[in-house]
């Protein structure tokens, strides 16, 4: 429809997540039952009723939303992809980012890296990665700082910031920060 209506893509936005947790009742019901432990880190915990999806990453898919618009986005004049991350997806974890499940965190450092090797691979292209801020979602059970409209914000201006503006950056709402 994109390409037969518009005949291109301007702006891509990848907002999607998964905490990466599902709840496993036969592993709780062995855990239990056989009070299965682990070691891990050189300390015993006894094993959880939740599963870790490591494959977070193929599940929330940006890299198949970008190669499946790719086309759309090169008969742009000016092509922005924006990546909504998370303080969680820096490789120095902000102290009240903390607490986060691991295929979470795993995820969005994977969105971060895959955004600047994006705009060295697509020089052409402004590609961008955004923490919106703590917005009220159904995942965070609507505990955020944020309504979805003010956390849309940022990534709209990102998106709409002008053919020469940055690319392969961070920011932090509407301030640049690191990937660390």
């Amino acid at each position: 429809m994109l390409l037969t209506q518009f005949g291109r893509l301007d702006v891509l936005v990848n907002n999607a997540a998964v905490l990466g947790n599902i709840h496993d009742h036969d592993v709780r019901r062995a855990a239990l039952h056989r009070k299965l432990e682990l070691e891990l880190t050189g300390k015993l915990y006894a094993m959880r009723h939740m599963k870790c999806q490591w494959n977070a990453w193929k599940q929330i898919g940006p890299k198949r939303m970008v190669e499946a618009f790719l086309p759309l986005l090169q008969s742009s004049q000016s092509p922005s992809i924006v990546n909504a991350s998370s303080l969680v997806g820096k490789l120095e974890v902000p102290h009240g980012a903390k607490g986060w499940p691991l295929a979470y965190a795993i995820s969005k450092a994977s969105l971060n890296a895959y955004t600047r090797i994006l705009a060295k691979k697509l020089p052409s292209f402004k590609v961008i990665c955004v923490y919106p801020g703590y917005v009220k979602t159904d995942m965070g059970h609507n505990i955020g700082l944020l309504t979805p409209e003010e956390g849309a914000e940022s990534p709209v201006r990102l998106a709409l910031l002008p053919d020469d503006g940055p690319s392969g950056l961070f920011f932090s709402q509407k301030e640049v920060s690191s990937f660390e």
